[in-house]
This record gives structure tokens, C-alpha cells and sequence, in this order.
């Protein structure tokens, strides 16, 4: 904390990011820690606002002139001091990163979570999102913050916990973003869904498929989204992981998926919700 980056590791990050936005993709950034570091949490006495802001100073440096670099200031973060008052920790920090990373001249996407796992359906009552609101919006940071979108990870089972294998239901995803989107939308914010999953079933990809449309209707507010997980690190049967098996097919999820998957400029207008075929 407080030191440089380690430049062999920060070398090596640039030439993934590189040659991935060399190719038009979009890549994101955070440190994956759910508002601590080596167990304290951010924003409180021993690891300050201005110590998370000092790193992500550091950071927007190194990628200030690559605008396919997004910033997640952090992933999920959860319980955190002083939630919905002035002493609220975590808003405080966000202030303090925001205002760090536009200073060292990175106008990159900047992606802000709220607490409690960052839970779109609990924005208001345990997320924190209407006191970070205040804190990056006007005068808190000089001119008025821009070039950012609210962040909420979303998933499908009863609890919304994403560690079962079964959906609420076939419009649960609909249904736990929709007061979020009004809120962004009255205070002129965008989102950013960074986590949902389903598994590969019929009611999985019903569920999935709801809340994409619903998503994709509502394109004044949300940006686009992440799918939780990929990559060869999952092990072959975690639940919701796209990653191909030895077979190298590609997983049920990736069929319901591929329709969404488009960029801005040429998305497809949205299509009103239908019966799903059952085989």
C-alpha cells in the first residue's frame, strides 16, 4: 500500500488489455476484493479513502490513453462502516477515486458499486447508491462527474445469492432490476449489470432471456452487462461457468446468450417477450 506498482506485473495487465482492445473488445479492470484489502476494510482507519485513491491513481495512469479500459472501482463490496450516513465509508472512498482517477487525466468509463454484494434489487435499502449519488454528482467533485455508470450484480435464485441451481422465476429478472432502472433513469445515471447467471435449463434461459429484454427495452439506462463466470479457472462443473468442456462445445447458456451479444451501434430492436419453445 502506498508503493509503486509493480511494473513486470503492470507490463504483462497492459499487453492483455492491448490485445484485447486492439480487437474492439471492451475490458474491465477492478480489484476483485469485496471492499478489503488484506482483510481491512476500505475507506476505514487503516486502509483510508485516500490510500484505495492513491491506488487508483496509479492505476488510470497506466490506462488513461486506452478509452476500452473501464474502470470497476471494486467488486462487491459488503458491510461496510457507517452505510447510509455521513460517515459512510464506502461512498466516502468512491469520492476520493473518482476524483483521483479524473485527475490524473483519465477520462475512462468509471464503474461504481454499491454495498451489500452491490445487490441491484436492495439499491436503496442496504446498497448505498442514493449516498454515492451524492457524493460524486456536483459540487462534491469539482465539475460535475461524468463518463460513469452505477454497477449491480443481479442473479436469479430465491435468495439472489447465485448459489443455486434453480430460478425464482421465469420474470424474477425483470422484476429485482426494475426499481433500480427507475431510480438511474429519474437521476440521469446509466447501469452496468456486472454479474448475473442462470444454469443452462429451460427456466434458466426463460429467466436470462426476460431480464435481457427488459434490459435492452430500457437502453436510455443500461449499458451492458457481464456474465459471472468463464475462463479455465472454474472448475468443469461449476453451474454457471461458459467455459467449454474437453468436448469444446459450447455450454446451453452461450445458445440464449448469443442473441445479445451485439454492439451498440447495431443492436436489435428490442422484441417483446414471448413464449419460450420447451424443447
Amino acid at each position: 500500500m502506498g508503493a509503486e506498482l509493480n511494473e513486470p506485473e503492470t507490463t504483462n495487465l497492459a499487453k492483455v488489455v492491448r490485445s484485447a482492445t486492439d480487437q474492439g473488445f471492451t475490458v474491465i479492470l477492478d480489484p476483485h476484493d469485496k471492499g478489503r484489502y488484506f482483510g481491512e476494510v476500505v475507506g476505514g482507519p487503516k486502509v483510508t479513502a485516500e490510500n484505495f485513491a492513491d491506488f487508483w491513481r496509479k492505476l488510470a495512469e497506466k490506462f488513461a490513453d486506452n478509452s476500452l479500459a473501464w474502470f470497476g472501482l471494486m467488486n462487491e463490496p459488503h458491510d461496510m462502516p457507517g452505510e447510509g450516513t455521513k460517515d459512510d465509508a464506502w461512498a466516502n472512498a468512491v469520492r476520493a477515486a473518482t476524483v483521483a482517477i479524473r485527475k490524473a487525466g483519465a477520462t475512462n468509463m468509471i464503474l461504481v458499486p454499491g454495498t451489500n454484494w452491490s445487490h441491484a434489487d436492495t439499491y436503496d435499502t442496504k446498497g448505498d447508491y442514493p449516498q454515492i449519488l451524492a457524493q460524486i454528482d456536483g459540487e462534491n467533485v469539482g465539475d460535475k462527474l461524468t463518463n460513469y455508470a452505477f454497477e449491480v450484480h443481479q442473479y436469479l435464485d430465491d435468495d439472489g445469492s447465485g448459489k443455486h441451481s434453480q430460478v425464482k422465476s421465469p420474470t424474477v429478472g425483470s422484476e429485482r432490476i426494475a426499481r433500480f432502472t427507475e431510480w438511474c433513469r429519474k437521476h440521469h445515471v446509466k447501469a452496468f449489470l456486472g454479474e448475473l447467471a442462470a444454469p443452462g435449463d429451460l427456466d434458466g434461459r426463460r429467466a436470462v432471456q426476460d431480464m435481457l429484454w427488459a434490459m435492452e427495452k430500457d437502453r436510455d439506462v443500461w449499458l451492458a452487462f457481464t456474465w459471472w463466470a468463464a475462463g479455465v479457472k472454474w472448475e468443469p462443473d461449476y453451474m454457471f461457468s461458459l467455459e467449454p468442456k474437453d468436448d469444446r462445445k459450447d455450454r446451453p447458456q452461450m445458445a440464449y446468450l448469443l442473441p445479445h451479444l451485439h454492439r451498440p451501434e447495431t443492436a436489435q430492436k428490442h422484441q417483446p417477450a414471448r413464449t419460450l419453445p420447451r424443447s
